[in-house]
């Protein structure tokens, strides 16, 4: 609280400023989450019955999607089901079924129009990118090296 009051120059004091967060928080109805690919990744790697190596992977790509500006354009649900079909397809698994399509309301036509493509080419570029934090993260052993899983040449087929 110090720092803030700092911060404000000592315009606000300590009793102001909790007044305000308090105010805030009444008017958000303390609701402060947020959606994000990582929680659908999870969620959607289970009913796709993914191992834990598909799961490792899946996440591996909804991370590098937080690197890559061309991905601000998907909500949250679609980039994690994109990736949990490009982890699933990567690794030579059946990439959808029914549970997934009724849980996530996706069809895989739909994800494969543009998410996964999106996705499949940065998966590709990964090797010679510039930002490499992640694949090194990724690399390691209690990460089962889904950072090293070679990305296939094609797209997953349609069902």
């Amino acid at each position: 609280m110090e720092d803030f009051v700092y911060i404000c120059d000592n315009t606000y004091t300590h009793d102001e400023i909790r007044t305000m967060e308090f105010q805030l928080l009444k008017t958000l109805k303390f609701d402060l989450s947020f959606a994000s690919p990582a929680g659908f990744c999870a969620k959607f790697s289970c009913l796709a019955n993914a191992d834990r190596r598909a799961s490792f992977l899946a996440q591996y790509l909804v991370d590098l999607t937080m690197q890559d500006y061309v991905f601000l354009k998907y909500i949250p649900s679609e980039i994690a089901a994109s990736c949990v079909v490009l982890a699933l397809h990567t690794l030579d698994l059946p990439h959808w079924n029914a549970a997934l399509a009724a849980q996530t309301g996706y069809q895989l036509d739909f994800l494969l129009k543009d998410c996964v493509p999106a996705l499949h080419l940065m998966l590709r570029k990964v090797p010679e990118g510039a930002l490499q934090a992640l694949r090194s993260r990724y690399s390691a052993p209690a990460l089962l090296a889904v950072a090293t899983a070679v990305p296939k040449a094609t797209l997953p087929p349609h069902v």
